[in-house]
């Protein structure tokens, strides 16, 4: 089946704005962030008008720390998108498929969206497809001879397991939030299988602090 090689890449949190990958990702991320500054400065800025209640003052401090702290998380995820962007280029430009796994739905079309956005071959699974639609998908990656699928995202939560992609994929990036061995193991397995031709390489990309 081949050697595994696996990778944990910590990307810094990056402030430049250079590269096709950044720009995109920045292109939809910048509404999420204006929103969330403009109401760390909106909500700074109102007045005491007499000074609230302790409950309403804690409940404002609870929600202006977690409004700071999507901040921080979208600066750092656009770190590990940019990397994920980069690397999915590469490997389409040596036409190596590639699969990408992340934790939420949510971000499954995030990901997916941000490889239309930058022209890739790449599909998604998701709860909105029905059985033979998944196996349509899943032979797509899994025909080495088909170049219009060449990324496949899929969500931890409902395909670590059962779907085998050993014939045409030996390359992984694991991406936002997927956590437990059990849970990286069986998503290692999705192409670590008997059949399997080729060394395999897990990426896992984590960002600074997390």
């Amino acid at each position: 089946m081949g050697l595994v090689k696996t990778m944990i890449l910590t990307l810094p949190t990056s402030k430049s704005g250079a590269g096709k990958a950044r720009n995109a990702v920045n292109s939809k991320a910048a509404t999420e962030r204006e929103k969330c500054e403009d109401t760390v400065k909106r909500d700074e800025a109102k007045p005491a008008r007499g000074g609230p209640a302790q409950e309403d003052r804690e409940d404002f401090e609870k929600n202006l720390a977690l409004t700071r702290k999507r901040l921080e998380d979208w600066n750092e995820r656009c770190s590990a998108l940019e990397k994920m962007a980069r690397l999915a280029a590469e490997g389409q430009k040596e036409k190596k498929k590639l699969l990408v796994y992340c934790d939420w739905p949510g971000n499954v079309w995030l990901i997916k969206t941000l490889f239309d956005i930058l022209c890739m071959n790449a599909a998604r699974i998701s709860a909105g497809h029905n059985a033979k639609e998944r196996a349509r998908i899943i032979s797509d990656l899994d025909d080495p001879a088909n170049l219009d699928v060449m990324i496949l995202v899929c969500s931890s939560r409902s395909a670590a397991e059962s779907y085998n992609f050993q014939k045409a994929c030996h390359n992984i990036i694991i991406i936002m939030d997927v956590v437990g061995f059990n849970t990286i193991s069986q998503v290692i397995g999705r192409c670590y299988r008997i059949g399997q031709k080729h060394e395999q390489y897990i990426k896992i990309l984590t960002a600074n602090r997390t």
